[in-house]
């Protein structure tokens, strides 16, 4: 506070009551030639101890605008009429596609790096992953998943997935087990069951 000059501090403390930061910003500006935002003349009454008496925010009971706000009772003009057609010419036409449309059968990858194969429209879409592997295998159970061999995630072809036990799946990726080819991807699979087979044998 001992930057701003005890003529400001006072000009604040006279025109503060009933004022909003940003108009009381603006006559600063306009009085002494400053260059204060209304963050700044926030902080400077907190700092004085100055309030507006003004509300602000909104708060539960509380009449911001009582000309403008909605009665009780108040009836929308909308209500009854449901299909009104608002929008005239510019109100998307029944069977429009956005420009970002994607046809059935399209891939697309995720922001973790899966891909995603989409199956129907408007907007069905599942991993290709688990697709390539139900196709071959049938469903995947809810206690497993199917994971890359490889660890590449753009490789996605049979002979680089395999399906485990979520347990097993966490194992690997807990202890870093992840190999860059599918033999050492399976050999991360047999390491991981050996460690929980060791554990649940400790436990017991």
């Amino acid at each position: 506070m001992y930057r701003i000059s005890e003529e400001i501090k006072q000009f604040i403390r006279d025109h503060a009551a009933g004022t909003y930061n940003r108009d009381l910003a603006r006559m600063l500006n306009e009085r002494f030639g400053t260059d204060y935002q209304a963050q700044g003349v926030a902080n400077i009454k907190a700092c004085l101890g100055v309030r507006s008496g003004l509300v602000t925010t909104f708060q539960k009971g509380k009449h911001a605008s009582r000309g403008t706000e909605y009665k009780p009772g108040h009836i929308p003009w909308t209500q009854g009429k449901k299909g009104l057609n608002c929008g005239g010419r510019t109100r998307f036409k029944p069977g429009n596609r956005p420009a970002n449309y994607m046809p059935v059968g399209s891939e697309a990858k995720t922001t973790d790096g899966y891909w995603r194969v989409k199956l129907a429209d408007p907007n069905v879409w599942t991993f290709k992953h688990r697709l390539l592997w139900e196709e071959a295998h049938g469903p995947i159970p809810d206690d497993m998943v199917v994971m890359f061999l490889d660890g590449n995630k753009d490789h996605c072809t049979l002979d680089n997935l395999a399906m485990v036990r979520r347990s097993i799946h966490c194992r690997i990726n807990n202890n870093g087990l992840h190999g860059d080819t599918p033999e050492l991807g399976r050999a991360a699979i047999l390491t991981a069951e050996l460690i929980t087979a060791l554990a649940e044998r400790r436990r017991r």
